[in-house]
């Protein structure tokens, strides 16, 4: 485990924040190691629970003020209008190529665009490293994700969850029969929004039953 720990802690600030916040992206992440690692997805989710579990690094990623002292990404990094112009192409292939198949690498896709070589994959460490500090994707080991395919994929599944809430006090096993996420896989997913909407005062849990706060 020392490897994923290792792995962890050499993360961006931003790579950590998405991690912490979203299950989702702790999922693809774990399911991307396993093989480079050697080791199950599970043992790696269960490590990085761990890690982020640590209370003083959930509170570094609450303070606002962190996101202020860093410098933006430039887009202008004083090159000609034929560069920029080759950047915006890039970007826009990028974009396209992540649309259709979610989860590249940057490899993968500037040999899907026929531009691996040198002074494309310059151009593309910049590009990338520009669209992460917009929030327009996520790198995950070595691929890349649309944010907000991540997320919708992410908040649909909460929604679910607290649809069947609101209806009325509801096991675990009840969810996961409703949700059809019968596995142990869905059950760990199941576990990380409900702990989640529970630190969100939303839900709280009443003997084996998970209840909607606003109910009480």
């Amino acid at each position: 485990m020392n490897k994923v720990v290792h792995f962890f802690e050499n993360l961006s600030d931003k790579q950590k924040e998405h991690l912490i916040h979203s299950p989702t992206i702790r999922d693809a992440f774990s399911e991307d190691l396993a093989d480079d690692f050697d080791l199950s997805k599970e043992e790696i989710r269960n490590t990085l629970e761990e890690l982020i579990g640590n209370s003083n690094l959930k509170e570094s990623f609450k303070i606002p003020q962190l996101r202020l002292q860093k410098k933006r990404v430039s887009w202008d990094k004083g090159e000609t209008f034929k560069i920029k112009e080759k950047k915006a192409k890039l970007m826009n292939k990028f974009l396209e190529l992540l649309q259709k198949n979610n989860g590249l690498s940057k490899t993968y896709m500037l040999k899907e665009i026929k531009k691996d070589n040198p002074m494309w994959r310059k151009l593309a460490n910049d590009i990338l490293e520009y669209m992460i500090d917009r929030d327009l994707i996520i790198k995950i080991s070595n691929k890349y994700y649309l944010t907000n395919t991540l997320l919708e994929k992410e908040n649909t599944f909460h929604r679910k969850v607290y649809d069947y809430i609101c209806k009325g006090p509801t096991t675990i096993s009840t969810l996961l029969l409703n949700l059809n996420y019968r596995n142990p896989k869905g059950k760990t997913k199941l576990l990380s929004v409900l702990t989640l909407m529970e630190e969100e005062s939303m839900i709280y849990r009443q003997g084996n039953k998970w209840v909607l706060r606003n109910n009480t």
